[in-house]
């Protein structure tokens, strides 16, 4: 069923308007869109992004100390300026246990940085024990189970 009272679209009477399309003045869209220099003055001089704005160059500046306070804590340059100090003064049992000392740390820091480089591949050795662990059972089952989970997951798949 389909209902015709809307149709057609134009009317079939005679009263068509006859007219001239006329085009707008040159200029005058330009006149009405904002000029990209206004703009960025009203955007930078505003309060809220002077606040912003330094708000980020704190948080940027606080990244940068945070970074070198980091970096410092990590280096023997701290233990390099006691040495000095301690040279300077004269102090030769200060000296002598400083170095001991940044040898020990340096000693530490190589350690710590081995076990970061050691680490994913303890991870990956004691993953498959864990999930067999965790299966209950001994990892010459394991080829019967990977197997016997395939023909499932091929099973489900074609239906």
């Amino acid at each position: 069923m389909s209902d015709d009272r809307n149709l057609p679209a134009v009317p079939d009477d005679d009263d068509i308007v006859e007219g001239e399309i006329v085009e707008d003045e040159p200029g005058q869209d330009q006149a009405a869109a904002p000029r990209p220099v206004a703009v960025v003055r009203a955007v930078v001089t505003d309060k809220r992004t002077q606040a912003a704005g330094r708000h980020m160059v704190y948080v940027v500046l606080g990244l940068v100390v945070g970074v070198r306070r980091l970096r410092k804590s990590r280096s023997t340059s701290r233990y390099d300026r006691w040495l000095r100090a301690a040279e300077l003064s004269g102090d030769w049992d200060k000296v002598l246990e400083l170095e001991a000392r940044r040898t020990v740390f340096r000693r530490d820091r190589h350690a710590w940085r081995m076990d970061w480089l050691a680490a994913p591949g303890r991870v990956a050795q004691q993953l498959p024990w864990r999930i067999l662990r965790k299966l209950r059972c001994c990892p010459w089952r394991a080829g019967h189970l990977a197997k016997a989970i395939h023909v499932l997951q091929t099973r489900e798949t074609t239906r």
